[in-house]
């Protein structure tokens, strides 16, 4: 049987641990797991369990009705990229540029992917095929089930595009700190288009019906069409803007 969190109850993460709340007026219920390392990343949760990491480069999976570790995994390097699941495996990049899947019952790796560099976007999941951008400026497709690449996307710097990519119908979008927020093709990579700004881009946009939101390190927020990035308006804000539109 599925279980989920109890009604009326929210899981964050911080620098104490993972804590329980109480939803309606946010008191503290219990600690999942109280550890001495910021938590850098939102847990995932499925099924009962909460999949999260932190800066030592570990990745835990805890029971949320007993609070008991199910099992960690290490990583070589810093975790930032929140963990995404599908059909009983964990996906995460990590700090060294690897990208891992994990079993999700028992924490045992059942392949890995090498960039070039860190990977502390979160993975995108479509359709059994992973999505995610690499330090390393290129953007990678990759087989959820063998981790082999389908294609890959050269960008003209670093990818971050926090939290994840967001993908609406048949292309991904993302940013990079060259500055561009780029479509591409979800099958074959291609580039559909491209909408330049002054300043890096390193949060993912958010796609509507019509059109696509994304905010830049040039101060302004934009709004483009969604076919073509065609920018349809833009506001000017007080300062550089990080946080992912919603």
């Amino acid at each position: 049987m599925r279980r989920s969190l109890p009604k009326r109850r929210v899981i964050a993460a911080g620098v104490a641990g993972i804590v329980v709340l109480l939803a309606a007026v946010g008191v503290a219920l219990y600690f999942i797991l109280k550890v001495d390392l910021h938590h850098a990343s939102a847990p995932f949760i499925q099924d009962g369990v909460v999949y999260y990491g932190d800066e030592d480069g570990r990745v835990y999976a805890v029971d949320i009705e007993t609070r008991q570790e199910k099992w960690r995994f290490q990583t070589q390097g810093r975790f930032f990229s929140t963990p995404s699941g599908a059909q009983g495996v964990l996906y995460f990049g990590s700090g060294e540029g690897v990208v891992y899947a994990v079993d999700m019952g028992t924490g045992e790796e059942l392949w890995r992917f090498v960039t070039g560099a860190r990977v502390w976007t979160s993975p995108a999941i479509k359709d059994g095929v992973l999505f995610f951008g690499s330090f390393d400026g290129r953007f990678y497709a990759v087989e959820a089930g063998t981790g082999v690449e389908r294609w890959r996307f050269t960008a003209g710097d670093r990818i971050f595009s926090w939290p994840s990519p967001v993908i609406a119908d048949d292309t991904i979008y993302f940013g990079s700190f060259d500055k561009n927020l780029y479509a591409l093709d979800l099958r074959t990579g291609q580039e559909r288009w491209r909408f330049s700004t002054q300043g890096k881009i390193l949060e993912a946009p958010a796609a509507g019906a019509e059109l696509i939101y994304v905010g830049s390190e040039d101060h302004r927020f934009y709004a483009l069409d969604i076919m073509t990035g065609e920018k349809v308006w833009s506001f000017e804000a007080k300062g550089r803007v990080y946080t992912p539109p919603v």
